[in-house]
């Protein structure tokens, strides 16, 4: 197994455990993570990664997976084909729910065997749960 720049053993990414498994939502998104080392998903991006997260983010994603329901939204809303060109560079972003996505038609990469759900499943799964 390959060392981290921390010192951590990275793990088989096919196995879907360890630093390789994907980014550390907390990291992503508060830009740390209490676990520290412990922690069992990355605290680094590809440069790719970064670069793409870098040029979505003032862009609405909900925008871009098909509609965006805040009337006050303060992200710009792209007309095509710079949309297109949004929609293409999410999805070399590691979403930050992983396998426990549930956002409607999200745009960002899933873990292997995991699919965001589309609008129908949503609608279905809501009428389940009562929401």
């Amino acid at each position: 197994a390959e060392a981290t720049p921390s010192g951590k053993l990275a793990t088989d990414p096919a196995t879907g455990a360890g630093p390789a498994a994907g980014l550390c939502r907390n990291f992503i998104l508060k830009g740390s993570c209490h676990l520290g080392d412990t922690c069992r998903y990355r605290h680094t991006e590809s440069e790719v990664e970064a670069s793409a997260r870098k040029q979505l983010c003032d862009v609405c994603v909900h925008h871009l997976a098909g509609g965006c329901r805040w009337e006050l939204c303060q992200r710009r809303h792209p007309e095509e084909p710079e949309a297109e060109e949004m929609r293409q560079l999410a999805g070399l972003v590691p979403c930050v729910f992983g396998r426990t996505c549930r956002t409607v038609n999200c745009l960002y990469t899933h873990p292997a065997g995991h699919a965001p759900i589309g609008v129908a499943a949503a609608t279905l799964d809501a009428m389940r749960t009562g929401m």
